[in-house]
């Protein structure tokens, strides 16, 4: 997992650590507790994540530094407008808010509040947003 935050220190490889390596489900799993989503907010969330929290024995990650650095992950994955927005498709906010409920530890709730405070917060029109298409045509040039 530090390797991958590593990583994510540089905002140019966001998009494809999203789209090619697909580090986001991977990233949520472990904060996926037995809490299930409602119909609304599974609308865009991944399926594994939705079912695994139906999952009565579905635990969430015991370790909380384990824990803070997945949201330390996806805090730098928000850094971006265009990034924030697909966030917000794939239904990280539903995610964070179950465990917000569950985990009580300030640390945690710091990081979780932090994510919050970048999707659910008011985005400055005028702030560019960059698509994953339009991070392919200038990877291209």
């Amino acid at each position: 997992m530090g390797t991958i935050r590593s990583c994510l220190f540089d905002e140019s490889v966001h998009w494809w650590m999203l789209y090619e390596i697909r580090v986001l489900t991977p990233l949520l799993l472990p904060l996926v507790g037995n809490n299930p989503f409602t119909e609304k907010e599974r609308e865009g969330m991944e399926p594994i994540l939705w079912m695994k929290s139906e999952d009565v024995d579905k635990t969430l990650e015991p370790e909380l530094d384990i824990m803070k650095m997945l949201l330390e992950c996806i805090i730098l994955l928000c850094q971006k407008r265009g990034m924030r927005e697909e966030l917000r498709k794939r239904k990280v906010y539903p995610v964070v808010k179950n465990l917000d409920l569950k985990v009580e530890d300030e640390g945690i709730s710091t990081a979780i509040h932090e994510i919050v405070n970048f999707l659910m917060g008011d985005e400055d029109p005028s702030t560019p947003i960059e698509t994953y298409d339009e991070y392919l045509q200038n990877r291209r040039k």
